[in-house]
């Protein structure tokens, strides 16, 4: 029988041989599986298979990419109906790319396993991270390019971190 044993007696198989049993479903049957070993029995367990930790710069790119065209959407339709600051057209795209900008900043920095793995449903740390980051960055740029009306510019500013929020849980 192919495989890797280890000390604690346990066989890791390859995706080729699949996990032997009658009561899988055809779906895992090709999977990989472990098998343990207690005491004469074998049982085999199927194993999810492994998503990246560490994400490509493509991916990244294009997640940052997403949440500029996203900021932009919501600053230039969505204004006047959250209340949120009236920018002209310069602005709002400057505001934007400051948003993607934030985002491919603290994602390529923080991009390591312990930042990336979810441990919380579908959250990771750097899900919960890089809004703050863009607030951040918002914050920076408003203090150098302030709009007019400062009620409605920290409503745009908390309403692009809740976009940047959205971004990254969907896209990574």
């Amino acid at each position: 029988m192919r495989g890797v044993t280890d000390r604690r007696s346990e066989r890791l198989h390859d995706a080729g041989q699949g996990c032997a049993g009658p009561r899988l479903p055809p779906a895992l049957a090709s999977s990989a599986c472990r098998e343990y070993e207690f005491g004469g029995l074998t049982r085999s367990v199927p194993q999810l298979p492994q998503f990246p930790s560490v994400f490509p710069l493509w991916w990244i790119a294009g997640t940052a990419s997403v949440g500029a065209i996203l900021s932009f959407l919501v600053l230039r339709f969505a204004s006047k109906r959250l209340g949120l600051a009236a920018l002209s057209i310069g602005q709002t795209l400057v505001a934007s790319v400051v948003v993607g900008l934030s985002i491919l900043a603290w994602r390529l920095s923080g991009n390591i396993p312990e930042l990336n793995d979810d441990p919380i449903g579908a959250l990771s740390p750097n899900d919960w991270l890089c809004p703050v980051v863009t607030y951040v960055f918002l914050g920076v740029y408003g203090a150098f390019g302030l709009p007019a009306s400062l009620s409605g510019w920290q409503r745009s500013r908390a309403a692009l971190a809740i976009v940047s929020f959205a971004v990254n849980v969907v896209t990574i």
